[in-house]
């Protein structure tokens, strides 16, 4: 019983457990981020300037850098492993703040193509931790993951949604 993120691991060679957390967690984070840019999607187009049009060519420098970060980030997994997981983590959480900080249509545009840089890269690296640990433990995972990663963008979405009807800014 108890958090489904915990949970007995399977053990490494040399008596390490494999724990399910952190590729779990990783999952609830990037549900989070997703979840809280939807919610602050009107107020970023209103604090860049940008029209609806504008807006929507700038949501697509998510796309711009998420696919060549997800090619490349299969090459990054193949020499390093998961571990390269918690730095990926860091940047996209980093990267997260960039679109908030945008004043213009160009900055909301660099800002999101960091986004997607970051999230792209996390989205292939987390999704193969999750397949990595279900073959160390012989168990399945990968439908609580995506289950997590859906709980997070609605906790994203809603915390944020009520932290700005509150009066919260979009930082």
């Amino acid at each position: 019983a108890g958090s489904p993120l915990a949970g007995a691991g399977a053990r490494r060679p040399g008596g390490r457990a494999v724990s399910r957390r952190g590729p779990l967690a990783a999952f609830i984070a990037f549900g989070l981020l997703w979840g809280t840019l939807a919610a602050l999607a009107p107020a970023l187009q209103t604090a860049a300037g940008a029209s609806k049009g504008e807006f929507g060519l700038a949501l697509l420098f998510v796309a711009v850098g998420s696919v060549p970060a997800m090619l490349l980030t299969g090459r990054e997994l193949d020499r390093r492993g998961t571990r390269i997981l918690p730095w990926l983590l860091a940047g996209m959480a980093a990267s997260a703040v960039l679109p908030g900080l945008a004043g213009s249509v160009a900055a909301l545009g660099a800002g999101l193509l960091a986004v997607g840089l970051f999230t792209g890269a996390t989205d292939v690296a987390m999704n193969a931790a999750v397949s990595e640990l279900e073959a160390k433990r012989g168990t399945r995972l990968m439908q609580l993951a995506h289950a997590l990663y859906s709980a997070g963008v609605l906790v994203g979405a809603l915390a944020t949604g009520l932290a700005r009807e509150l009066g919260a800014d979009r930082l």
